[in-house]
């Protein structure tokens, strides 16, 4: 009997690990199953405070018991499931490589960022890309854009969630999922909210700002926590001119965030560009279901389901 691909989205945050289920069928998405499990403030004070292995031991254990518990809560059958990694745990670099016939491009790139941030190469976990139209004028050599995490920090999430009972297959930053959510919600909208739009996710951490998912180099990154709304949209602009694919970006979609009439106005006024907060609702408009209900009255939401469609989208 065949089955609809089934994706699990997980999103291990400083106060709470969220989870989605995703059902594909052609090419739209259902929303399946979402849970929350809330870890102690006692762990995440640790956590924060970096005050050594005992503290980092305790809250992987709070961690491993949230996914345990949240497991329970999912359907018995969530398929393979798309981790997320902090931007702060990640590097990212352009590094160019000569033409070589042959050549281990991985393990080539591996070997010069590893020279640069003086570490053992077999300490690295990498993905990359080539970058389009970023060649030397005598084409001797390719650029790729790499991003690089210590192999330890991403065997320690895809053991806990091994062991609480899932299937890892897929590790991606947290703004960079974004813009698999951008291309989805473009790829969908019918025209409704602009053919090119950028996302701001503010959550317990800070916030994400990601932009141009169809530009030859998409915008992402994290962000510390800004002060009120005005500072925060102010912070937005700011970004997003600097960005490079401002010229590209045709809406803005905020989530994470509560606005009245008047800061949603404040927002349109700095950004210049319509502003619409996105919901549950919005990304899934066709279904009706008590998963979509409980996703609606979480802050966190729009992650874990940002993971789950890189997982579908791209594989």
């Amino acid at each position: 009997m065949l089955h609809k691909p089934v994706w699990t989205g997980i999103d291990i945050g400083r106060q709470s690990v969220k989870a989605v289920v995703l059902k594909q069928n052609k090419g739209r998405f259902t929303l399946s199953a979402y849970a929350e499990v809330a870890l102690t403030l006692e762990n995440e004070a640790g956590q924060l405070s970096g005050t050594g292995p005992l503290q980092d031991s305790v809250f992987q254990a709070d961690q491993l018991s949230a996914l345990r518990q949240l497991r329970t809560l999912l359907p018995k059958r969530t398929g393979a499931c798309v981790l997320s990694l902090p931007d702060s745990e990640v590097v990212q670099r352009d590094i160019g490589l000569e033409r070589r016939w042959g050549q281990d491009v991985a393990s080539a790139l591996a070997q010069q960022l590893a020279h640069l941030l003086a570490v053992d190469p077999q300490s690295l976990s990498l993905d990359f890309h080539r970058l389009q139209d970023a060649e030397t004028p005598g084409h001797e050599t390719e650029m790729y854009r790499v991003f690089a995490a210590k192999s330890a920090a991403v065997e320690q999430k895809v053991r806990l969630a091994r062991e609480a009972g899932f299937r890892p297959a897929v590790m991606e930053l947290q703004a960079r999922t974004l813009l698999w959510l951008l291309r989805y919600l473009e790829q969908n909208s019918g025209g409704a909210s602009g053919a090119a739009s950028a996302i701001v996710c503010q959550h317990d951490s800070g916030w994400d700002l990601a932009a141009g998912s169809r530009h030859p180099q998409p915008y992402h990154r994290n962000f510390p926590v800004a002060g009120s709304q005005a500072e925060l949209s102010r912070d937005v602009t700011r970004q997003l001119r600097l960005s490079g694919v401002f010229e590209d970006v045709e809406s803005l979609w905020l989530t994470g965030i509560a606005l009245t009439e008047d800061e949603r106005g404040c927002w349109q006024q700095l950004c210049g560009l319509p502003v619409q907060l996105l919901t549950p609702q919005q990304v899934f408009p066709y279904q009706s279901d008590t998963a979509l209900i409980t996703a609606s009255q979480s802050r966190g939401w729009v992650k874990p389901v940002a993971l789950a469609i890189r997982g579908a989208m791209s594989c």
